[in-house]
């Protein structure tokens, strides 16, 4: 458990959504362990963080650089406002949010590559990540999705997945996605996948109900429940959430397989 301050290797406030009050304590977290093979209930405050803490200097400059601005915009959507023409800052912060992730999680793993990486991000001035932002842009087009009704995400402690896209480079093999909302994402598509492509898979994910089955990630240690299904039969939860990993992973191996066999990929 980190020391304080806290190091959330996913924003806190990212996974507000997914909150409830157990009748003793608020701000809880229902989540699954896939090692345990069992249940359990944490507070937010100390589920997803570090083995030991960035430090606070570190805690000011990605509450600086990205949280503030991204709780605004996470605040609209809680409040049910879809602007889809978002202040700069604002989608500064989506991007950055999703580029910032793999570091900010295998360095609460303790792996000096990601607390390096933070360190020189927090070396930079500020102007820099407008740059970084757009340049990402160039790689990848970024956009939020909101899922139909009835449908609701996982959040995985590693705090992205990918849905896998035909006719992606095995460099960005598909689609990252970080949920903003139990209904809703940040999803960054390869800029390489003709737009109509990337468009009609997204509905077809949309259609059958993709996004939820890949929230349960493909190898996150631990995801947390949606409170609509915190009162389910806890042996029939365990047994979604294992089904649907497992799908996601025959459906990575599929399309990986077709982009091979349609050359996207090297054989």
């Amino acid at each position: 458990m980190a020391s304080d301050p806290n190091s959330h290797v996913v924003m806190r406030r990212l996974t507000t959504p997914w909150e409830f009050d157990d009748g003793k304590e608020q701000r809880q977290l229902h989540y699954y362990d896939f090692r345990t093979n069992e249940f359990d209930i944490q507070s937010s405050r100390h589920l997803l963080t570090s083995v030991d803490s960035f430090g606070s200097d570190l805690e000011t400059f990605l509450n600086r650089t990205v949280e503030s601005d991204l709780a605004r915009h996470l605040n609209d959507l809680d409040a049910g406002q879809w602007n889809g023409n978002l202040p700069w800052r604002q989608r500064r912060a989506l991007i950055l949010s999703t580029m910032f992730q793999p570091f900010r999680f295998i360095a609460g793993r303790g792996e000096q590559e990601g607390i390096d990486q933070l360190r020189f991000w927090m070396a930079q001035e500020q102007s820099y990540f407008d740059n970084l932002a757009v340049g990402a842009t160039a790689s990848f087009h970024f956009m939020g999705v909101r899922l139909p009704p009835g449908q609701y995400l996982f959040f995985p402690s590693d705090g992205l997945q990918v849905l896998p896209l035909l006719g992606s480079e095995a460099k960005a093999p598909g689609m990252f996605v970080q949920p903003t909302g139990l209904d809703t994402i940040c999803a960054a598509v390869p800029a390489g996948v003709p737009e109509e492509r990337a468009a009609s898979q997204i509905r077809a994910a949309l259609d059958l109900g993709f996004f939820p089955m890949i929230s349960v990630g493909l190898q996150c240690d631990r995801v947390v429940i949606p409170p609509p299904f915190i009162r389910c039969d806890k042996d029939d939860l365990r047994g979604m959430i294992l089904a649907a990993r497992e799908a996601a992973r025959n459906l990575t191996i599929a399309v990986a397989a077709e982009n091979r066999k349609l050359g996207y990929w090297p054989g």
